[in-house]
């Protein structure tokens, strides 16, 4: 009796809770993370240089790391994905840059880039 009575109540609380999602739609999938920079402008020597990267997809905030090469003499690239300074001398730099995004596990992208300095 005392099992035929527990068999019925979890059948009911089952029954009850049926608008409870137990498994979200989006389980398993995943979302991409795209570095939409593709090219730079030139810089001039010896002339201030304010560059923005843009990336889409994934969560934010992004964090932007340098990788591999370097960008111009004077020229670094912050956290925030905003590569800045002065440039020093004449050039091309081609670097690559990686972005990382909030989530958990975090999703990364990686582009590589140039920039001329004239």
């Amino acid at each position: 009796m005392t099992r035929l009575l527990i068999s019925f109540l979890v059948c009911a609380f089952l029954t009850g809770c049926g608008d409870i999602v137990w498994f979200p739609d989006n389980a398993g999938t995943t979302t991409t993370l795209t570095i939409s920079t593709t090219s730079l402008p030139n810089a001039t020597n010896n002339t201030a240089y304010n560059q923005s990267l843009a990336a889409t997809g994934g969560t934010t905030p992004y964090t932007w790391t340098v990788t591999s090469g370097s960008p111009p003499s004077g020229i670094t690239l912050s956290t925030a994905g905003v590569l800045s300074g002065t440039p020093t001398t004449t050039g091309t730099s081609t670097f690559t840059v990686q972005v990382t995004d909030s989530s958990n596990p975090a999703l990364t992208a990686t582009q590589s880039l140039s920039i001329q300095v004239v």
